[in-house]
Order: C-alpha cells, then sequence, then structure tokens
C-alpha cells in the first residue's frame, strides 16, 4: 500500500490476514448464500428505485447500466480473495483499478506481511511477480492462463472487468426477458459484433444486478456474480454510489474460478500511473511470455 505508513501498513494486513484464514469473518457469506446488509448500507442503482409500481422497460435497465459504468472511474480496496472447487484459504490482497484499462492486484501471505504475487496488467500486457519462487512474468494477456493454476491466476484484467463495467452503446440491440426465478434478463448485442454480448440479470426488487455473463459465439466466455450491495464512499462526491462487496469471477475455457470479498472500498481516487508501474526486482530474471504461454 503505497504512501501508507509502515506500521498501519503491518497491522491492517495482520488483522486482514486473521480474516484471510477464518479467525474472524465480517461483511461477507460463503459462496451460495445472502448477507443481509444493514439497512443503513443497502443501495439500488441510480434509476432503479424498488418502489416504483410501474414495470422496468429495456430501456431503463440498460440506462441504469450505463449510469453505474459511466459513475464508477477507480476502484481502491483492502479485499481477500480465494480459488473455488481447490478448498484454498482466503488470502488478504490490495485491488487497484483504474479506467481506462489499468490494473494491480497484490496478494499477502496470511498472518505476514509478505507479497505471495504481485500483478498489473494494461489494454495489452500483464506482468506478474512471484518472490517466493523469484519469478517475473511479462506477456499479452492470453498468456495469462498458461500459467499454473494458482492464486497468481487471479488475474487483475478480470478484477477490473468485474468492477468496471464496460458502457453499452445506446444502439446496441436490447431483448429483455424474465427468468424462471422471477429476475429479469437484459441481453445488449452490438450490431457489428465486434464486442461480445453481455446478459445481465437484474434483481428488481432490490434494483441490483445479480450477475453478467459475457458471450462469444454463443459460448459463455465469463460469468460474474454479484452479492451485497452497498452504499460505497466516492472521492470525488459526497454522494455515495452503490457497488458490490460479493463478486465471484468464472472462466470456463481458462478453467479460472476465484470469489472476492471487498472488505474496505474507495471509489474514483486519484490513482497515478505509478500507482501500476511493476518492474522486476534487481537480481530476478524476466521471463518474457508469447500468445501460447511459450518462454
Amino acid at each position: 500500500m503505497p504512501g501508507v505508513p509502515f506500521v498501519f501498513r503491518s497491522v491492517a494486513w495482520m488483522v486482514l490476514s486473521w480474516a484471510a484464514a477464518g479467525q474472524f469473518f465480517w461483511q461477507g457469506s460463503p459462496p451460495g448464500s445472502r448477507t443481509a446488509v444493514p439497512a443503513a448500507n443497502a443501495c439500488s442503482l441510480r434509476g432503479l428505485s424498488t418502489s416504483a409500481s410501474q414495470p422496468l422497460s429495456a430501456t431503463q435497465l440498460l440506462a441504469a447500466y450505463n449510469t453505474q459504468a459511466h459513475a464508477v472511474r477507480s476502484v481502491v480496496a483492502e479485499a481477500r480473495t480465494r480459488l473455488l472447487d481447490k478448498h484454498e484459504r482466503w488470502v488478504p490482497v490490495h485491488v487497484l483499478a483504474k479506467r481506462p484499462y489499468w490494473a494491480r492486484l497484490i496478494g499477502y501471505i496470511p498472518f505476514g506481511n509478505k507479497v505471495l504475487f504481485d500483478s498489473t496488467s494494461n489494454d495489452r500486457l500483464f506482468r506478474l511477480f512471484l518472490p517466493r519462487k523469484g519469478r517475473f512474468y511479462v506477456g499479452p494477456l492470453e498468456s495469462y492462463s498458461h500459467l499454473d493454476p494458482h492464486y497468481e491466476n487471479v488475474r487483475p484484467q478480470h478484477v477490473f472487468a468485474a468492477t468496471l463495467w464496460p458502457e453499452a452503446s445506446p444502439d446496441a440491440d436490447v431483448h429483455l426477458a424474465e427468468n424462471s426465478s422471477g429476475a429479469l434478463e437484459l441481453t445488449i448485442r452490438a450490431r457489428d459484433h465486434s464486442v461480445p454480448g453481455l446478459k445481465i440479470e437484474f434483481d428488481r426488487s432490490r434494483g441490483v444486478v445479480n450477475r453478467m455473463s459475457l458471450s462469444e459465439d454463443e459460448a459463455i466466455v465469463e460469468t460474474v456474480r454479484y452479492e451485497d450491495w452497498e452504499a460505497t464512499e466516492s472521492a470525488k462526491s459526497n454522494a455515495r454510489l452503490c457497488f458490490p462487496r460479493h463478486i465471484w469471477v468464472e472462466r470456463p475455457a481458462e478453467n479460472v474460478k476465484f470469489e472476492l470479498q471487498l472488505l474496505h472500498v474507495v471509489l474514483n481516487d486519484d490513482l497515478p500511473a505509478a500507482r501500476f508501474r511493476l518492474d522486476p526486482p534487481i537480481g530476478v530474471p524476466l521471463i518474457t511470455l508469447d500468445h501460447t504461454g511459450a518462454k
């Protein structure tokens, strides 16, 4: 955490480490369950009033999605993550994400202040430092999936996409339907098919998003599930923004599944480019990967 005094940083990460190891649990829930958010913090996306008696239209849902996408410009969070289907422990992480494409994810060893992994990404490349292995990788984004599928594959670009949504074109083709659980599903497809198709599931009773899926050629590329939406501090305004605190990301083709709990979040803070800079330490070799993952 650049700019934070060492003593405070050490204490903060000790607390997060205890939580990550399961010693205590705050503002979170096991996968598949829902935590009751205190009434004072409960929120709905702008334009999705839960008290409205009229049914919501595709135009209203698209506008609410785009309003949220436009309102959130950066994310700074102290969080914890774990891999799914591997019975892994929680790992404390520091999350940085900023439009248009910058992201950084720093994982720490539980019960300590030592870095487990440090990774950054932009629109083209990723960088990954593994201190315990003495390795530093750099390569195109698609080569990331060829690394050993462990915590280093909790990728910053996927956290970026899950928290900083891309705005959808108002001219896109949209279709609205109700699924078997009563939630509203909005499907958005660019008319020129230049971007993956997007399906968004809205919880009409709470005015938030439950799930989003990206698809290419009718195949699911990524599914992101959201819970625990809370009114969240924005550095640029006194108004608080509705933001999820519990996120699950799954990318089937890459065998990537992870869970992310955001414990403390600040939105729209100024993040200089230096916060996303990651260079190999002196004496650590640089391993360059091509798009196939070959060295």
